[in-house]
């Protein structure tokens, strides 16, 4: 779970937000004035060409990105200073193509000036982490300095209000043979003093209901290690799965592959929304309200939502959770009257007893009033891909018989065992399932105390029933097809095994 939240934001973070994009071009004390919204966007070639270039150069992708010079291992991208409105709390997220071999790390420092003699004080560079989906991700090292600290994923102020930020991007690589990564966006969303939610993107006319068509599937149910704590990683599943179900991600994939092994943390905020920025699509972290809520939903795309609930104070959930995340996938204005009071949220809710009871529909004015909440969202900005690029590799592969019965090896095309060495000590998991055997959304949910029948409903490879194994000593794993056929019902099938680690590579393998 993401970690417990004890503050609340404003009600003009919860009720609403200025609609307006980011505008920053005029200087104040040779800094770049940043204003009207809580989230800023680096994303054009003008944007980068406002900051310094070492070792990097532009990349033509997209409408701006930058990339390592030829020859060169590693680069840094140091934006131009900013000056903007109060604030006491920032979130970074990136979207990258980063492939194996490779790495981003952000940084970020913030200004304040001195409440005893009105100097200008800048903190220390502060950093979220080496990331990639192939390598350990994030750092403990050099998240704590002068005027401010990284907790997790939030660069909070040690005491008073900042008031200008800068960010800055390392970019490496480990040999100059590898791919340079290409980073296409850099944004911060801001909390706390004078700050107040901004709509980013093209503003349209809401109807008075929209309803994306989305799967849902419960934590709950998945691979007991991790099931108690992939709610953001799962959201983030449910989002591209929505957008592109050719994707058709399970939620393990994106919770190892994008899990803060430093902070030992799959509910990272930076990490879930850039680990979506991996494969092609424009994803970012904000403190939001309702107007960027809808706007999204209104467009098709579906909103990852930070909360904190319980069964008192938001009326259909299954139970109570300190810290949480949720997808909303639809909104409804109930008579069609277009007011708080007639607005209801659909949501694809992963803590649930099981698949069939995770479609919700929830009043808004209970969740804009959830007491711990931080409603960050999770802003899905675009359902194109800027980069044909992907995040976990999936590879097919071979499955023989090892020298013991029922016991299997997994191989490469070229026949050569595929270790997994690394699949033991919680950092990967073996599972499979039985074709046939799954829940039909479209046919098998139903209405409860907690969920409801969702018109647009979607079938995903991760609705069927996974059982899960371990791996043997010797890379072997063990399965009876005669057991796993009975233990699903049925007497024939395609059995399909998965094995997915935590370094950004998936097999799949089918017993027949």
């Amino acid at each position: 779970m993401k970690k417990i939240l004890t503050f609340i934001l404003c009600s003009a973070m919860l009720f609403g937000c200025v609609a307006c994009g980011n505008t920053y071009n005029e200087r104040n004390e040779g800094m770049l004035s940043f204003e009207g919204s809580n989230l800023f966007k680096l994303t054009t070639a003008e944007d980068f060409a406002e900051g310094v270039m070492e070792g990097v150069e532009p990349a033509a992708v997209g409408n701006g990105a930058v990339q390592l010079s030829d020859g060169v291992l590693e680069g840094t991208f140091t934006s131009a200073e900013f000056c903007c409105d109060n604030f006491t709390r920032m979130v970074a997220s990136w979207n990258a193509s980063i492939p194996d071999g490779a790495s981003v790390e952000i940084f970020g420092r913030a200004r304040m000036k001195s409440q005893d003699t009105e100097e200008v004080i800048w903190s220390d560079w502060l950093t979220w982490g080496k990331f990639s989906p192939y390598m350990k991700r994030g750092t403990t090292q050099n998240k704590q300095g002068a005027g401010g600290y990284v907790d997790q994923d939030t660069f909070c102020a040690v005491s008073g209000c900042f008031d200008g930020f800068q960010m800055k991007a390392v970019i490496r690589r480990d040999s100059a043979e590898t791919a340079s990564p290409v980073l296409r966006e850099l944004t911060m969303t801001f909390a706390g003093g004078d700050m107040v939610p901004g709509y980013a993107e093209e503003i349209i006319e809401l109807p008075a209901q929209a309803l994306c068509p989305s799967p849902a599937y419960s934590q709950s149910i998945r691979w007991d290690v991790v099931s108690d704590s992939i709610c953001s990683p799962t959201t983030i599943s449910v989002m591209l799965n929505t957008i592109n179900p050719e994707l058709d991600l399970l939620p393990e994939e994106v919770a190892l592959c994008s899990k803060d092994l430093a902070e030992g943390i799959f509910g990272s905020w930076s990490f879930c929304t850039s680990f979506a920025g991996c494969y092609g699509y424009e994803c970012y972290a904000q403190y939001g309200g309702k107007d960027i809520i809808l706007q999204e939903l209104a467009k098709g795309h579906p909103v990852g939502l930070s909360v904190a609930y319980n069964t008192r104070n938001l009326t259909g959930a299954w139970g109570s959770t300190g810290g949480h995340l949720i997808t909303l996938i639809g909104y409804e204005y109930e008579d069609g009257i277009m007011d708080d009071d007639h607005l209801y949220i659909f949501s694809s809710d992963s803590f649930s007893r099981d698949d069939c009871e995770s479609y919700r529909r929830y009043k808004w004015t209970e969740l804009a009033n959830l007491e711990g909440s931080s409603f960050v969202c999770y802003v899905l900005a675009s359902a194109e891909r800027e980069e044909e690029c992907a995040g976990v590799q999936r590879i097919r592969a071979g499955i023989e018989k090892g020298q013991v019965t029922d016991q299997w090896i997994l191989v490469d095309e070229e026949g050569n065992p595929i270790s997994l060495d690394g699949f033991r000590n919680r950092r990967g998991f073996l599972c499979y399932t039985v074709e046939g055997v799954a829940t039909d959304m479209t046919k098998d949910t139903y209405e409860s105390k907690c969920s409801i029948v969702y018109p647009n409903a979607v079938n995903v490879s991760a609705n069927n029933t996974f059982t899960y194994l371990s791996a043997n000593s010797d890379s072997t794993f063990t399965l009876n097809k005669k057991d796993a056929l009975k233990a699903a019902g049925v007497k024939k099938g395609r059995i399909t095994v998965y094995a997915i680690g935590d370094s950004g590579y998936m097999y799949i393998g089918e017993l027949k």
